[in-house]
């Protein structure tokens, strides 16, 4: 009926406004959502009308980890052409370069801080849709929907597996590299 329709088209986007206010990595997000457990025969308006939003979440937390990221990565700039190095440690540019809030990696269940490598002069080659681009000094990463640092070997932004590397901007050095 029409009725039980909008009753059940009602209870999912509920549903999802619960969420979207929620961590994002809850108890509550692991459940399913009210979309999933719908009955997709009696409820085929719904279920065919509504498409899941379970990709805007996954854009929300690739828009958090770009938008901290650009946060941390000014900080640590800021730090080098005050002081003419990277810093040894993440820690040591908080407050005056960015406030440590920003210093949060979305993908991190227990809402921990992006992985801070210093490299000194040591190259580290990381692999990606651009190839393979060679860094330096330092670098700044968030882990992917794998939940994993695996050392910023190989650069996917906002995807499955991988890291999401955040400084250096790999694009830009990977036009200087091409020759």
């Amino acid at each position: 009926s029409l009725e039980a329709t909008l009753l059940k088209l009602k209870a999912v986007y509920d549903d999802w406004w619960r969420r979207w206010r929620l961590p994002a990595y809850g108890p509550m997000i692991s459940m399913p959502t009210v979309l999933s457990k719908t009955n997709p025969v009696k409820y085929a308006a719904v279920v065919l009308g509504v498409k899941d939003i379970d990709r805007l979440f996954g854009m929300r937390r690739r828009l958090i980890a770009e938008f901290d990221g650009t946060v941390v990565s000014a900080g640590l700039a800021g730090y080098r052409r005050d002081l003419g190095q990277w810093p040894n440690d993440i820690k040591m540019t908080y407050t005056q370069y960015f406030p440590k809030k920003f210093n949060f990696d979305p993908y991190e269940k227990g809402y921990g801080q992006f992985t801070y490598e210093f490299l000194g002069s040591k190259e580290r080659g990381i692999d990606g849709d651009l190839g393979r681009v060679v860094v330096t000094g330092c670098v700044l990463y968030a882990r992917n929907d794998d939940h994993e640092a695996n050392g910023a070997s190989r650069h996917s932004a906002g995807g499955t597996n991988d890291d999401f590397v955040l400084w250096p901007a790999l694009r830009a050095i990977s036009r200087g590299q091409a020759k």
